[in-house]
């Protein structure tokens, strides 16, 4: 075989997963990223467990891309949900089956998951190069910034894997698109993956609530109704469930929850009523209300009344 000088531009999973393809056959694969550390992005997801693809039935699960369904069957085919669990297995994590029929590590974090995959493209002979910077082109290589200063990577082929604008902190910031657009390649503009709606908190509920998880939701558009849930922002809702039409395919609508087991009035946030708001591709969501009677979460074990009880034992000392 004739071995290849490989350049890997971008080191989140799509960087990674090209360099485990290219490494296989010998090739010479360096994977380059801006960030001190690799696959970021990928570590934050694992935080809240990282649910790597879904159980349900095949034939179901290739239409959940909407228009871009028929265009990604075929990478789907190639790499199904099954293939999936092997691959994790192969690296030293096992998953397991939620309730939800989503699919997650049993260890519940991406850590062990990207540290196996790395050892393995190393032992494979691939480079793996933080902290260098794509600045663009330059004497027909690729130009970068390091801690050492500016270098030029000449090699046989380039791979992109820069990453969209949904995080900047973490390295997706989108400053390629004017590198690219300096030599005319053609670009689709960016589009929301998902949406959230604005709702006007009060300034006790945003310092109290911000940044709690909401369970047991269940959310309506043109794209159909899905349980899910969502994170409460100071200012917007947003997560799961998708609510946008355009990247979802019209679904049967599911009947809502009547009610809670626990039929005691609720005081949890998540039942206030919200108004609707559009997305920025469009559509109009609405977050139902859950019923008026609802479960008010259970105090815990040795919470304020246990220990007021505490304090007022008599000394018997």
């Amino acid at each position: 075989m004739n071995q290849k000088r490989i350049a890997i531009i971008g080191g989140g999973p799509a960087g990674l997963a090209a360099a485990e393809l290219l490494s296989r056959p010998g090739h010479a694969v360096t994977v380059y990223d801006a960030m001190p550390t690799l696959a970021r992005k990928f570590l934050l997801a694992g935080k809240s467990g990282l649910n790597i693809t879904h159980s349900e039935d095949y034939a179901r699960f290739t239409t959940r891309f909407g228009a871009a369904s028929a265009r990604l069957r075929p990478a789907l085919d190639a790499f199904t949900p099954d293939d999936i669990r092997d691959w994790a297995a192969g690296l030293g994590t096992e998953t397991f089956i939620g309730s939800s029929g989503r699919v997650f590590p049993k260890v519940m974090k991406a850590s062990p998951l990207l540290r196996a995959r790395l050892r393995r493209l190393e032992a494979r002979g691939t480079t793996l190069r933080t902290r260098h910077r794509w600045t663009g082109f330059a004497e027909d290589g690729y130009a970068f910034e390091t801690p050492e200063g500016r270098s030029i990577v000449h090699c046989d082929a380039a791979l992109l894997a820069l990453g969209g604008a949904s995080w900047p902190r973490l390295g997706s910031d989108a400053s390629w698109l004017t590198r690219l657009s300096e030599r005319d390649v053609e670009i689709e503009p960016f589009k929301p993956a998902n949406c959230g709606f604005a709702v006007g908190w009060s300034g006790s509920f945003s310092e109290r609530f911000a940044g709690e998880p909401v369970k047991s939701v269940t959310a309506t558009s043109e794209a159909g109704t899905f349980p899910g849930e969502f994170v409460i922002t100071r200012e917007r809702h947003r997560g799961q469930p998708d609510l946008c039409p355009h990247r979802q395919p019209p679904r049967p609508a599911a009947e809502p929850r009547q009610r809670c087991p626990d039929a005691r009035p609720c005081t949890r946030p998540h039942h206030r009523e919200a108004e609707p708001r559009p997305c920025p591709a469009g559509c109009q969501i609405e977050l139902f209300k859950p019923p008026a009677q609802g479960c008010r979460p259970r105090r815990r074990q040795g919470g304020a009344a246990a220990r007021t009880r505490s304090r007022a034992r008599p000394d018997r000392s």
